[in-house]
């Protein structure tokens, strides 16, 4: 068995997490394990499970605060590993590289997950860096390295999921609609991310507000965690919508999708969400910001739009259908065959080293 050292920033119930777990989850771990390495000294969402299926965590402090011990406590980790994975949301962590080929790692890959562009004289070092130290550079999307290295990446890894576990259910619909007391006339639309900046929900709840005033049968769902949470609901009073907005806690994105009539993503930058990937796994027409990259749109009903109000406003009001994909594991996004290929790309960089 081989073991993969994945370098995540922590382990929240976020994208870049949600994507590494479903590798995770799929991959037959008496061949490859996975470990990972944190500076979020927080216990985090996926810890338990993680130590349940036999992975191992190293947290350290960041490097921010506590620079030589994050330095000395990498270095002395990445000395145990042959293979070691950093899953980028940004250039800024390109020391790793570095270090990983200087403590003898033999195959440094370097994940893109974000189309994040930094800019100035440190950003263009950490570029030459990470591309000079890293074996392999994969992304999730072109589109996020060339935004993020000014390059192609290597290879694409697919965001992958269990079409499965976001398929459509009607009874789901109908047990969430009737927990909220939502009509069955109302058109819903969905989102789900972090409430921060970068997801830009602000833009999303006004432009909601704009055709709700119009079209009153419309209602608004929001499921995520985040630093903008009282933010949000500040603006929603301020907007006099409180009644046609809701923050769903009590269920699991999974869940949701299903009573969604229609999926809403105003991101300033993405990678390649992987919540739209499950969003059209359930069918949903989905309206992306026209900065998401169009590799976003596998199939059903996608429209990019520009993050102008008005045009959001009248987008929602159109009331498109579900369209289902009528062959998932042809859009290359199913996380059996995706998993077993990556494993199989694993246990080749093993063999060669």
């Amino acid at each position: 068995m081989i073991r993969v050292l994945n370098i995540v920033s922590g382990l929240n119930n976020a994208g870049t997490e949600a994507v590494i777990m479903n590798y995770y989850r799929h991959i037959d771990r008496t061949k490859v394990q996975f470990d990972f390495l944190v500076t979020d000294m927080s216990k985090g969402y996926y810890a338990e499970e993680i130590e349940a299926l036999g992975g191992k965590i190293y947290r350290i402090p960041g490097f921010v605060h506590h620079p030589f011990k994050n330095m000395r406590l990498r270095r002395a980790i990445l000395k145990k590993y042959d293979i070691a994975e950093l899953h980028a949301m940004h250039v800024w962590r390109y020391g790793y590289c570095k270090d990983a080929k200087r403590c003898g790692v033999k195959h440094m890959i370097y994940h893109v997950h974000n189309a994040q562009t930094d800019r100035g004289i440190v950003a263009r070092h950490a570029r030459k860096v990470i591309i000079k130290y890293s074996d392999e550079i994969v992304t999730c999307s072109q589109y996020a390295a060339q935004q993020m290295l000014g390059r192609k990446a290597d290879k694409v890894v697919r965001n992958g999921i269990d079409a499965e576990k976001y398929a459509f259910d009607l009874s789901k619909r109908k047990a969430i609609r009737l927990h909220y007391e939502i009509p069955d006339t109302a058109y819903v639309i969905g989102n789900v991310g972090r409430f921060a900046e970068q997801k830009n929900q602000a833009f999303l709840v006004d432009s909601f507000a704009a055709a709700v005033a119009v079209q009153k049968d419309l209602l608004l769902i929001l499921k995520g965690w985040g630093e903008l949470k009282e933010v949000l609901t500040e603006q929603i009073r301020a907007l006099g919508i409180g009644d046609r907005v809701i923050f769903a806690d009590e269920y699991d994105a999974a869940e949701l999708y299903s009573a969604f009539d229609l999926f809403a993503m105003t991101s300033i930058h993405e990678g390649l969400p992987v919540v739209a990937i499950e969003a059209q796994a359930n069918g949903l027409p989905v309206l992306f910001s026209d900065v998401i990259t169009k590799e976003s749109g596998i199939g059903g009903s996608v429209d990019y739009l520009p993050l102008e109000k008005e045009k959001w406003a009248q987008a929602m009001m159109k009331k498109i259908p579900r369209v289902p994909i009528a062959d998932f594991a042809a859009t290359g996004y199913d996380i059996a065959t995706a998993a077993q290929k990556r494993q199989e790309e694993y246990l080749r960089m093993a063999e060669h080293d």
